[in-house]
């Protein structure tokens, strides 16, 4: 027996007339970049599906530039890329990626809210309706970053934030990090 490989698709297409001719999806861990022609302002990819969440980001560009590194350094300070999960999605472009609306999968709806407590810094708010999501983890991750910071103030007690993840997540090797991190 043959073992089926799933697909998802992401598809998207800009309001208006583009000059972009390709879009990337870029994973910052992997340092692989997928490259797809922009047709009539519409593109797809067909990616198949990973087993757990996948961030990676997605830039618009005039040209096909697939090293990684290269695509980074280029747009570095440029344009600004939207976080997106690899799953069944459909992107609607206005202008740029970054303000990109992404409709469809549980990982983007949780990224959409993850950027939404990050901007406000309530990350009490993402913590309570998503304790075991992957990105709890990273939200935490960068809080810990910010109580680093001599100008960063938070009312809340780390112990409280650290607290509202899952047990699943506590235990992993990333969520005993974290609790050393804040000296719980």
């Amino acid at each position: 027996m043959n073992a089926q490989v799933l697909n998802c698709k992401i598809s998207g297409s800009f309001k208006e007339k583009t000059d972009y001719e390709f879009a990337h999806i870029s994973n910052p861990e992997t340092k692989k970049n997928l490259i797809t022609r922009i047709n009539d302002g519409k593109f797809n990819f067909t990616i198949a599906k990973p087993l757990e969440i996948e961030v990676c980001f997605l830039y618009f560009d005039k040209d096909s530039v697939s090293d990684y590194e290269e695509l980074i350094k280029k747009w570095e300070g440029v344009q600004r890329p939207k976080m997106i999960a690899i799953e069944d999605a459909k992107i609607f472009v206005n202008s740029d990626a970054k303000t990109s609306v992404v409709e469809g999968g549980e990982f983007n709806t949780q990224i959409s809210k993850f950027n939404q407590a990050t901007r406000t810094r309530d990350f009490k708010i993402f913590l309570d309706v998503y304790p075991d999501s992957p990105l709890a983890i990273t939200l935490l991750r960068a809080y810990v970053i910010l109580l680093k910071m001599p100008e960063y103030y938070d009312e809340n007690e780390p112990s409280v934030l650290y607290n509202k993840l899952s047990e699943r997540l506590k235990n992993s090797p990333q969520g005993m990090k974290i609790k050393k991190d804040l000296r719980l």
